[in-house]
């Protein structure tokens, strides 16, 4: 009989919030992440769209990682780190730390071999390879570009390194199906949980395009001529189902979610609680079946 599968936790980082509870005010109250950027490759080089929607401020610490391993990661995959340990939190599991690897955690509760990855990106790590690509053509020389520029750069580096974060053995997966990416990441999750192949998966997209310093990606988006050009107010510019719109706003960020066999979930929760009592109000009672 397949699995009823349930949704216990949450993860975001976003434009309008790098916690849930930010991002879900901001929501409510209607604000938009979209502002005008100020960077010279987009002021100087006439580009016709000048907003964006970056994450603003957000670093490897706030993803609770060091500053060593966000210099051999690509944006798209700090995000996805940092989005995956809120829903793993939010989902009440505890992490501790691996005994071997240092920056690693070992989630408790769960088998590694029974902890599933799906992340999905459209573009992956384009930062990362338009920047080492460009180094390597303009100095013709290995030594300026950075060493993990391969590993960084590759589009399922996101899953992998929350993979390897969060000590997950069991299927690890990268989906890169554009804007569908993130969803038919759910998807495949909830069919690995369903299946009965995994207990847990964590899930969900990432992409860190709009925040590039040179605006790489915006300046692509720009030549389809498939962005919003209101510059002079960005905040009303992302509007797809009004009759005077004129395009997207590029954003960036990561969502997770934790997905988990009910029956995982409920043996989990019981457990929870004879450890340490009733659950705070919002804690892993909450779930909701997909």
């Amino acid at each position: 009989m397949a699995n009823r599968v349930v949704v216990t936790g949450l993860g975001v980082v976003s434009s309008i919030g790098n916690t849930t509870s930010e991002f879900w005010s901001a929501c409510l109250a209607g604000k938009s992440g979209a502002v005008r950027l100020d960077s010279p490759w987009v002021v100087d080089t006439g580009l016709a769209t000048q907003i964006a929607a970056p994450v603003m401020g957000y670093s490897g610490e706030k993803a609770g990682i060091g500053s060593r391993l966000e210099r051999v990661l690509d944006r798209s995959a700090v995000f996805a780190l940092g989005a995956a340990a809120q829903a793993l939190a939010d989902a009440g599991f505890r992490t501790d730390q691996d005994s071997i690897n240092k920056e690693a955690l070992r989630v408790d509760g769960v088998e590694p071999e029974r902890l599933a990855t799906v992340v999905g990106s459209g573009i992956g790590g384009i930062s990362t390879l338009e920047t080492s690509h460009a180094i390597w053509r303009e100095q013709r020389s290995k030594t300026p570009v950075k060493r993990y520029s391969l590993p960084m750069l590759i589009p399922n580096a996101a899953a992998g390194q929350v993979s390897i974060r969060f000590g997950a053995r069991a299927e690890c997966k990268a989906l890169s199906t554009a804007c569908a990416a993130g969803t038919m990441a759910i998807g495949d999750a909830w069919r690995l949980a369903r299946s009965g192949e995994a207990d847990v998966v964590l899930a969900g997209g990432t992409e860190g395009v709009a925040g590039e310093a040179d605006a790489y990606g915006l300046m692509g988006f720009e030549r389809l001529r498939t962005l919003s050009t209101r510059n002079d107010e960005p905040h009303r510019a992302s509007r797809p189902f009004d009759l005077d719109r004129d395009g997207f706003v590029l954003g960036e960020g990561a969502a997770i979610l934790v997905l988990e066999r009910e029956e995982h979930a409920s043996v989990l929760r019981l457990k929870f609680v004879y450890r340490n009592g009733p659950l705070p109000r919002g804690s892993r009672r909450r779930s909701w079946s997909i």
